[in-house]
């Protein structure tokens, strides 16, 4: 893989574990000793609980779409199979040379102010360096967590700002009721900067967003639908709602209606209703599903699509793989799990393998919420024996960790033709 210091750092400091929050005078003097780098190009910022990674990959894709010369970096997390694709420069990963180097600038100023910044800090500040470095001109920025105190909120003055949903995740940081949450992300808008918030928002959530808006000062747009570009999704996809803030997001942005249609079809979004059909001489001759769907709001609209799309096809049987992390709230996912399975005739069952390693929520936890199921010794397992049926589906979802681990292996197999629907 050849030697990366700036990556070696990286990978020796504290991940966030849901506790280690770093205050934003941490990142601010990092940013500050570097010259403010997040703030040399345009922006546009993007908060919610679910949903703001898929519309920043949209609108990244479109606002390359829009011209030739544009060149867009970016930022996402986490990452699934590697931290190089948190950095992405019109559509493709940084390389691991300039992440590197752009980290070894980070620890300098680290050691020179007695600094020491979490995982998630110090990538957050080397990816808004690398942007400068690389000179874009234009930066798509996803917020890591909640927003007002989020590293990416030193944003000084974004183009836009972008709400995608409000729902219940991360109570213990960013509050218990959805207006609190409302108000954590809100914490993103600026002076005179447009916020565009999701039509789907909750009533008290949306008041919370207007009310926080008009205290800075910034100008706020409800999304709404546009037939213009309602039919590049699968009928039953999430991702349609995601798809229509971010055509507005474009909009909004100046961008034409042929940059907002090439840009919104060629997104593919990593574990998102990432789907894995077998090829002809396959190994595998099941159904893959993929989803990060790992709050009780990403359950039901993952479902919701499973429903509709065993409806329309041959499968016959449904193999549930899941887990969380056991620090999330992974009994409201479960719940909402089971309240899904009830519309769903076809007939399924449960498989575990464990991510105790990992946090995950232990086997016999989940087998005492789900029931019964088979257990694996590992994920390789799992796939190999369940696999091996030509009319059942198999959905993987839960953790980033559970999407990784059948990621890697579907990625390195010649046996699956991948899509997004």
């Amino acid at each position: 893989m050849g030697y990366y210091p700036g990556i070696n750092w990286l990978d020796s400091l504290p991940p966030w574990d849901g506790n280690n929050f770093s205050p934003l005078e941490v990142p601010r003097q990092i940013l500050k000793e570097l010259g403010n780098p997040q703030d040399a190009y345009p922006s546009v910022h993007i908060a919610g609980t679910n949903g703001k990674g898929s519309v920043s990959n949209f609108i990244s894709s479109i606002l390359q779409a829009q011209s030739r010369d544009n060149f867009v970096g970016l930022l996402t997390s986490p990452h699934i199979l590697c931290v190089s694709e948190r950095a992405r420069l019109n559509g493709k990963n940084a390389s691991l040379e300039e992440i590197s180097d752009s980290l070894v600038e980070v620890r300098k100023v680290c050691e020179k102010c007695n600094i020491s910044p979490t995982y998630f800090v110090a990538i957050t500040v080397a990816t808004f360096l690398l942007f400068r470095i690389l000179k874009v001109n234009y930066a798509v920025i996803e917020v890591g967590l909640g927003g007002r105190f989020d590293v990416t909120n030193l944003l000084s003055k974004p183009l836009l700002t972008v709400i995608t949903s409000i729902s219940f995740d991360h109570q213990a940081h960013l509050g218990s009721t959805l207006k609190e949450i409302a108000w954590n992300k809100a914490g993103i808008a600026k002076n005179l900067v447009p916020m565009l918030f999701s039509s789907s928002i909750a009533e008290e959530a949306k008041s919370e967003i207007i009310k926080e808006c008009e205290i800075v000062g910034s100008p706020v747009i409800e999304g709404r639908d546009d037939e213009r570009f309602g039919k590049l999704f699968h009928k039953y996809s999430y991702q349609y709602k995601n798809a229509m803030l971010a055509a507005q997001a474009a909009l909004l942005l100046g961008c034409d209606e042929s940059a907002i249609k090439k840009g919104l079809s060629g997104t593919k979004v990593t574990g998102r209703l990432q789907y894995f059909s077998p090829s002809e001489d396959s190994d595998i001759r099941s159904g893959i599903l993929l989803d990060a769907a790992h709050n009780a709001e990403g359950v039901r609209e993952l479902f919701r699509f499973v429903s509709g799309f065993l409806s329309e096809s041959n499968f016959s049987s449904l193999t549930i793989v899941c887990n969380f992390l056991s620090r999330k709230d992974w009994k409201a996912s479960l719940d909402e799990l089971r309240r899904s399975l009830r519309g769903i005739s076809t007939g399924f069952n449960f498989a575990y393998y464990s991510l105790e390693h990992k946090g995950g929520v232990p086997i016999d936890d989940l087998i005492y919420e789900l029931g019964h199921g088979r257990i694996y010794r590992n994920h390789q397992d799992l796939l190999i024996h369940e696999s091996q049926f030509d009319n059942r589906l198999i959905v993987c979802f839960g953790s980033f960790y559970v999407v990784s681990d059948f990621l890697t292996l579907l990625s390195e197999s010649k046996s699956c033709n991948f899509n997004t629907l």
